[in-house]
C-alpha cells in the first residue's frame, strides 16, 4: 500500500488507556454494539473513590533503566507472578535492574509491599520488531491480599473481529500529562495478524486501529487485552507497542495501528518458567 505519510515504530513504555474505535467496515459484524457505544457506558473502569474489585491484579510498574524512568502496566497471574511487556524492561541496550522496578496498585500507598525478586524477559524477545515481547516478574511475598482470582489467560479460539477491554495508566493526552494512577479502559475492536494492513508483524501479535483519536499511550504498554467470558475476566494479550502517522512521541492518532502480543501462543513458555499448574492461570476449553 502506498503511504503518503511516514511511519514511526515505538515501544510505547508507560501507563494508562482511554478509548478506542473501529474501522467503518465493522458494520458486516451485525448487531454487536459498536466501540462508541460501549465507551459511552464505560469510560474508565475504576477512580480514586470507587475501585472495581475486579481489576486488582491490574497493577502499575514505575522502572527505572540507567537514568531514564519508564512507566508500563503489568497483571498478577499467581501471588509470585506478573506477567507483562519485555519491551519496558531494556532501554538502549540496558536491563532494568529488579531493584529499579516499583510496583504500585491504584493506591499508591502499597508500592513497597511488592517487591521484585527477578525479571525474565523472554529468550527470543526482539527489541527491533517487538516480537516475544513478553516476561515475568517474579515477586517475593507480597503482603498485598487479592479479594477475587488473580488473573487468568484466554486459551479459546477468537473470532475474527471481536471487541475487547483495553486497560492501563498511561496519559490521556498528547500534552505531556504525566500518568495516572486511575485505571482506565477503551474498547477496540482487534484483528488477527494477517488483517494488521500491510505492515509485516510477528503472528504472535494481534492489532487495533486507532479512530475518533482513542488508543494506547506512554504508560500502557504490558497492560492487558481483556475479554469477559462466562462472567471470568480473562486477559487475551499484553499491549506491546504502535505504529504512528504522527510526530515523534504522539500516539492515539486517527490511523494508527495498536499492538498486542497474543498471550494464548505464551502459556507454555509461562508453565516452564513459573511452575504454575496451568489450571491456575489459564481460563481452559
Amino acid at each position: 500500500m502506498k503511504r503518503l505519510y511516514s511511519l514511526f515504530l515505538f515501544a510505547v513504555l508507560a501507563s494508562c488507556l482511554e478509548i478506542s474505535k473501529h474501522r467503518s467496515s465493522v458494520n458486516k459484524f451485525g448487531t454487536r454494539k459498536s466501540p462508541k457505544e460501549l465507551n459511552d457506558l464505560k469510560v474508565r473502569i475504576s477512580n480514586p473513590e470507587k475501585t472495581d474489585l475486579n481489576y486488582e491484579f491490574v497493577l502499575k510498574l514505575g522502572i527505572l533503566v540507567g537514568d531514564q524512568e519508564l512507566e508500563c502496566v503489568g497483571t498478577l497471574i499467581s501471588k509470585e507472578y506478573i506477567v507483562t511487556s519485555a519491551s519496558c524492561f531494556k532501554y538502549h541496550g540496558i536491563n532494568a535492574r529488579p531493584k529499579d522496578i516499583k510496583v504500585y496498585t491504584e493506591n499508591k500507598k502499597t508500592a513497597g509491599e511488592f517487591i521484585v525478586h527477578k525479571t525474565i524477559l523472554h529468550s527470543k524477545f526482539d527489541i527491533t520488531n517487538f516480537s516475544n515481547n513478553v516476561a515475568l516478574l517474579k515477586l517475593m511475598d507480597s503482603k498485598v491480599i487479592i479479594r477475587n482470582d488473580y488473573a487468568k489467560i484466554y486459551n479459546k479460539e477468537l473470532r475474527d473481529a471481536e471487541f475487547f477491554e483495553i486497560t492501563g495508566y498511561g496519559v490521556d493526552s498528547n500534552d505531556s500529562e504525566p500518568p495516572s494512577f486511575e485505571l482506565k479502559s477503551f474498547y477496540a475492536l482487534v484483528y488477527p495478524y494477517e488483517d494488521c494492513l500491510d505492515i509485516k508483524v510477528d503472528k504472535n501479535m494481534l492489532c487495533y486501529n486507532v479512530v475518533y483519536g482513542k488508543g494506547a499511550c506512554y504508560g500502557d504498554m504490558g497492560g492487558p487485552v481483556v475479554i469477559e467470558d462466562d462472567g471470568i475476566l480473562t486477559i487475551v494479550g499484553l499491549s506491546s507497542h504502535f505504529i504512528t502517522r504522527g510526530e515523534r512521541k504522539a500516539c492515539s492518532i486517527e490511523g494508527d495501528l495498536g499492538y498486542f502480543t497474543n498471550l494464548a501462543n505464551y502459556i507454555s513458555w509461562i508453565k516452564h518458567i513459573t511452575d504454575l499448574d496451568q489450571m491456575d492461570f489459564v481460563l481452559l476449553n
